[in-house]
């Protein structure tokens, strides 16, 4: 396929139209966490964090299918990649939804839920979301900033806001799950007026050769982080006292806010990290910007610990704030991680899933069999694997630039 249609020039205030909608729906995030967990209380609230945890394992996929359909744009036009990204998220959120279904029952055993329809819209939501995940890759690697941040904030408003709805008006964990389903699913209709809106949809093609594959490789990469970036937390609630495993999660929180605080950075650079013609500087300039923001939050948390600490959990965890500083720097360190494997993700590298599932396999042993005694035991041992995996992607970048300069050298 050849690029025929040229992506349109990046907006003014694009990127930060992107930072507000990623913010907000973060935010929205916050407030459901913080409706449900009054409404439904501590029971039902542990079911509904089990059941929105299976969702964020889920949208894995929509990850994936966003990073390989904004790399494809990039590459060949949108010529007819409206058409087959469609179809590309609709067959996989299909198979995904299906498999769900499937395992509602096994799904219902194992978080003790007294019916299985909140497992049911579970499944029935991943469709939407993966659908969604197409649709925001059309945007990205189009740049248009300003409709990717309006996809952003539909998504958010459709999936989160109809959690929050169904939580307020039901108030239960059923409820809260259907609202979801639903929200999701209106969600990714407003998506699809949005893109016939905004980009060219010319007549139906066929799936690009390759596609599946590459697809299969990006969510099996970002999977890999996924699972590395929230091991310890799993770990500390298995080894550790319940006080202890409380004091962890405050800490968790702390280095999910330093890891989504930079995530629009690799999100506005994905597509001049899959640009040959502006990868180099790129990748130069996302890695300074993810590493200044981690600087600046690692910095700040250390300064103010005990006003993090009562901020993030109140009073009773002020035991956290002169520990809180190295899960700002966990979460900072996973964030340019994450940048680190888009870019490797953008040249189509097959190596990039490896590193990051071994380091998941270490940790969890190094943990389980070793250094489990404290908070802080657990959360070295996961820098340590942090600071390994954004050692091995700069070291792939370096042999990359290297790699590059001596093919220059040779054809000069």
């Amino acid at each position: 396929m050849t690029r025929t249609t040229e992506a349109a020039a990046p907006v003014r205030g694009g990127p930060l139209s992107v930072l507000v909608a990623l913010s907000v729906a973060n935010g929205l995030g916050y407030l459901l966490t913080l409706v449900a967990s009054r409404r439904l209380g501590p029971s039902g609230f542990g079911a509904l964090a089990a059941l929105l945890g299976l969702v964020l394992v889920g949208n894995v996929l929509a990850l994936g299918v966003q990073a390989v359909v904004a790399r494809r744009v990039v590459a060949t036009g949108l010529d007819g990649a409206v058409s087959w990204a469609a179809r590309l998220a609709l067959f996989g959120g299909c198979a995904l939804g299906a498999t769900a279904l499937v395992l509602a029952p096994v799904v219902t055993s194992l978080l003790h839920l007294s019916t299985a329809w909140p497992a049911v819209a579970l499944a029935v939501s991943l469709l939407p979301l993966t659908v969604i995940g197409g649709q925001l890759g059309l945007m990205q690697g189009a740049e248009r900033f300003h409709a990717l941040a309006a996809l952003y904030l539909v998504a958010g408003v459709g999936k989160v806001g109809g959690g929050v709805l169904g939580v307020v008006v039901g108030g239960s964990v059923t409820a809260t799950m259907v609202g979801t389903a639903v929200g999701s699913l209106a969600a990714a209709a407003v998506g699809l007026v949005l893109v016939r809106r905004v980009l060219p949809s010319p007549g139906r093609t066929s799936l690009p050769r390759g596609l599946v594959a590459e697809t299969a490789l990006a969510t099996y990469s970002l999977g890999g982080l996924f699972a590395l970036t929230n091991a310890d937390v799993v770990l500390a609630r298995h080894a550790l006292s319940p006080r202890e495993a409380g004091l962890y999660a405050v800490g968790a929180v702390v280095a999910k806010g330093a890891f989504w605080l930079p995530s629009v950075v690799p999100v506005v650079a994905m597509p001049g990290l899959s640009d040959p013609g502006r990868r180099r500087r790129t990748v130069t300039r996302a890695i300074a910007g993810v590493t200044l923001v981690g600087v600046i939050v690692t910095v700040v948390v250390a300064l103010a610990g005990t006003l993090v600490a009562r901020a993030v959990g109140g009073s009773a965890y002020v035991a956290m704030a002169d520990r809180l500083w190295l899960f700002a720097a966990l979460g900072s360190l996973f964030a340019l991680a994450q940048l680190l494997l888009y870019s490797r993700l953008a040249t189509e590298d097959r190596r990039a899933a490896a590193p990051v599932w071994a380091l998941v396999v270490v940790e969890v042993t190094v943990v389980a069999v070793w250094f489990h005694a404290t908070v802080t035991e657990i959360v070295l041992v996961a820098l340590a694997a942090a600071v390994t995996l954004v050692g091995m992607g700069a070291w792939a970048e370096v042999e990359e630039h290297r790699a590059g300069t001596t093919s220059r050298g040779r054809r000069g």
